[in-house]
Formats: C-alpha cells, structure tokens, sequence
C-alpha cells in the first residue's frame, strides 16, 4: 500500500486513524486532542481550589502529552520523556513494575504522594537517543526517535511491540535502553509517522509506504485501499 495515494483524500490522521482503528468509534488523532467540554449544568462553579499541576513531572517544559486508558507519557524539550499511571506490563518503560510506593502487587504510579516529580525516572531510550514523538496505546508505548526509527515497549500478547515474540518489555531490568531492540521495518527504512490503539500499531515509512502490525482485526480494510 502507498500512503501517497490515500493523501490525495484524506488527511494524515484520518488515514492512519483508519488503518489501526478501521472506522470503528475512531480516535484519528497522531497525538492527543481534547475532548469537547461537557455542557454544565444550571449553578454549575468551579472548584474553590485549583487542580495541582501535573507539571510535577519534571523541570523542562512538556511539548507533547499522549494518553491511553491506563497510562499517560510526556516528552520534553529535551527530548527525553517520563510516563506514569499503570505499569502492569512495564509500559512506564522504567524497567520495573516496583517503582510505585506500593510495589510490584499494585504497579501504579502516580497514585501515591511522592511519585511525581524528580522521583518519577526517565525513560531510558538508549545512549544519546532523543524522543521527537510519543504515544500511548492500550498496555504499551512507542517513540519515534532522533534517529528516525522506532522502540515499543509494554503489552506484547499479540506482538504489539512488532519484536517477533509475545513477550513483554519494560517490566524487569535490562529490557529498556540499548537492550530494547528497534523494530525492523525493513532494511534502511525510517518512520514519519505513527498511530496506535488497541493492539495495533501502523507507521507511514520514508518512502511512502505503510506497515502495521500487532493484532490483525481490520484486515480487510488495508487490503481494500491496496
């Protein structure tokens, strides 16, 4: 499939939004997009107090935010990014599920005083490697890097993290940093961009063309715009 081809109608999101998502109650967005604002009922105030900042996470300013069901990443001007809420799958990419206050049996981060803020690590990419775009999906996240290639890392059941296995990655030492592996899209390819939910995942590659993988519930759609 060329993505080019499908440019000519539809616009980035639109086209990457259907490829994992194939038309079904779609969020076709590459990043976050705020949810329009409820209508608020007669007498409705606000609170008293004002919401604490989240900006806790860090000192650099946050120029991306990407949120799932479970867990939420911010990159950083910096390039660097920190995740947290559940890390049942290591999808915090600390490599750990005890990093949260009360341990591995509950592996939530965020949810605790104390966890935020300079308590809350980085995720380690690899030496030197810089984040340009994040995102959050069910169980797991992704980052396109400075290098234009690409590490998933978190749920993997249905080989969501496209490595060639089912087994998770981020939970236990050594799976993150120079230890995760890249995924391999091709020889000398690199990614403009990505999308991902649910268990699948889909990248617009440097020559135009698209690759998903993960689970294959829409299968029919990709090959129809073939």
């Amino acid at each position: 499939m060329n993505i080019v081809k499908l440019m000519n109608q539809w616009s980035w999101s639109t086209v990457l939004g259907a490829l994992v998502f194939c038309g079904c109650a779609l969020n076709l967005d590459l990043g976050v997009r705020p949810e329009p604002e409820p209508p608020r009922e007669a007498g409705h105030r606000e609170t008293a107090s004002p919401l604490p900042r989240t900006g806790a996470i860090g000192q650099a300013a946050v120029t991306a935010l990407s949120v799932s069901s479970g867990h939420t990443c911010a990159l950083f001007a910096t390039g660097r990014m920190k995740c947290w809420g559940d890390n049942t799958h290591g999808q915090l990419g600390v490599g750990s599920k005890s990093i949260g206050k009360r341990g591995s049996k509950y592996p939530f981060v965020g949810d605790e005083p104390g966890e935020m803020g300079n308590a809350l690590p980085f995720v380690d990419l690899g030496t030197g490697r810089k984040a340009t775009f994040i995102i959050a999906a069910e169980g797991r996240t992704c980052a396109i890097l400075d290098n234009a290639r690409v590490k998933c890392w978190g749920a993997n059941d249905y080989g969501q993290l496209g490595l060639g296995d089912t087994s998770d990655r981020g939970s236990a030492p050594a799976e993150m940093g120079d230890a995760l592996p890249y995924l391999d899209l091709g020889a000398g390819r690199t990614v403009t961009a990505l999308s991902a939910w649910g268990y699948a995942t889909c990248a617009v590659l440097d020559n135009g063309g698209v690759k998903c993988w993960g689970g294959n519930l829409c299968r029919r759609v990709a090959s129809a715009w073939a």
